[in-house]
């Protein structure tokens, strides 16, 4: 789509820009994308910034748009990722997201789909187990937040047991600690954390992943049988959690 103003491309024109433009950028694109020439320019600018903004800026793109999305977008490959916040998040159609992407829309439109596939995620648990263990990760992370420790007592198996990587460890070193008591006051140091947590999939089941900048920091996996948590791995090394498969996680029925 070309802007009749002289000199003036729209962001679709611009080469590269499924690889130069980062999540963020992409997303910010909705506060002047009125205009074509308000889109383009913007486009132009956001193209000149470094990937990284700073931490308001990165936490209000998570808002926007969700942080479990935001999480997930972070995974995609550039132009999956770019085929779909265009086309479902600002309805740009295939044609015009085509040339940003360098696929024909046919191609585009796989991408926007594969990367709708890989946001939804497979659960590899039944329906049953994963609505329930849903709302046992819901109340778990609700009651860490609103620092009841009772609560989170009543949601472990008497023993339970704790597992934190170096890299999620406030002192640097792997933690294990075994009892309801003791993993529910453990908890409870985790709860100045969860203003950025949010219940996802996590390789196909239910836990848990801190991401104060919409890219995932920690990831807390959750081993439940029937209505108690009976284990949680707390994982914080980059290249772990390179390895997960984050898919986004609905409220259960």
């Amino acid at each position: 789509m070309q802007c009749k103003k002289r000199g003036c491309a729209s962001a679709a024109q611009m080469p590269g820009a499924s690889t130069i433009l980062p999540l963020g950028s992409l997303l910010s694109l909705r506060a002047s994308a009125s205009t074509c020439c308000g889109r383009a320019n913007h486009a132009r600018r956001l193209c000149r910034r470094s990937p990284r903004g700073d931490l308001d800026k990165e936490l209000a793109i998570a808002d926007s748009v969700g942080l479990a999305l935001s999480v997930v977008l972070e995974k995609l490959a550039p132009a999956e990722r770019v085929a779909f916040v265009l086309h479902d998040v600002f309805d740009v159609p295939f044609e015009e997201i085509a040339p940003i992407v360098a696929r024909t829309p046919v191609m585009a439109r796989q991408l926007a789909s594969r990367a709708r596939r890989r946001i939804r995620g497979q659960p590899t648990v039944s329906a049953a187990e994963l609505n329930g263990r849903r709302r046992l990760v819901d109340e778990f992370l609700n009651a860490v937040r609103s620092g009841n420790i009772d609560a989170i007592v009543a949601l472990l198996d008497p023993d339970v047991v704790i597992r934190v990587d170096s890299s999620a460890a406030p002192d640097g070193r792997a933690v294990e600690a075994h009892g309801s008591t003791t993993v529910a006051r453990g908890a409870l140091a985790f709860a100045a954390r969860t203003q950025f947590a949010t219940p996802m999939l996590l390789n196909g089941a239910p836990g848990i992943v801190v991401a104060p900048t919409g890219r995932a920091r920690y990831a807390l996996t959750i081993d439940a049988a029937g209505e108690k948590i009976r284990a949680i791995e707390v994982i914080g090394d980059p290249a772990r959690l390179s390895q997960i498969d984050f898919a986004t996680l609905n409220s259960p029925d």
